[in-house]
């Protein structure tokens, strides 16, 4: 136990090095970072000149153009199929449960077209960050935000 909290101190040294690495490479800035309560990582959102990024740790979990026109815009090909389900016809769909939120770009843009999107993530830092700095805080509805774990709503939903 001892060797596990020392290993999560070393990690966590390593990652907060790494963010003021990051830091000071021309055009990176670090906008936001807090330690993480649920996931024991910090959570921090930097931004270059083109845009915005979610990490916790060292892993991208959400990332944001910075142009106004481009905001809403899938930076990953993996939010881009996440943002596809907006543009079915039929069945148009009402409601869409997002199990992990990163920066909230797939969520967002479903908010933005009137699909009722709730969401469920685990760590309340990612949550704030997304309010706080992505284009998520400015499309809070339809829908909600549950700070929980993704599985354990998933057992209780389905009574598994």
């Amino acid at each position: 136990r001892h060797r596990h909290r020392h290993r999560h101190r070393h990690r966590h040294r390593q990652d907060m090095l790494l963010i003021t690495l990051l830091s000071s490479i021309s055009g990176v800035s670090v906008v936001w970072s807090e330690a993480g309560t649920a996931v024991g990582q910090p959570v921090s959102v930097l931004q270059t000149d083109s845009h915005r990024l979610l990490l916790i740790g060292r892993v991208v979990v959400g990332a944001e153009y910075r142009m106004e026109w481009a905001r809403d815009q899938a930076v990953f090909s993996g939010m881009a199929l996440m943002q596809s389900v907006g543009f079915l016809t039929e069945p148009v769909p009402r409601r869409v449960l997002a199990l992990g939120l990163g920066s909230g770009t797939a969520p967002a843009f479903l908010r933005a077209r009137g699909i009722a999107t709730d969401v469920v993530e685990i760590e309340p830092k990612v949550i704030a960050a997304a309010e706080a700095h992505f284009l998520f805080g400015e499309h809070r509805a339809p829908g909600s935000t549950l700070c929980a774990d993704a599985v354990a709503y998933m057992r209780n939903a389905t009574g598994g």
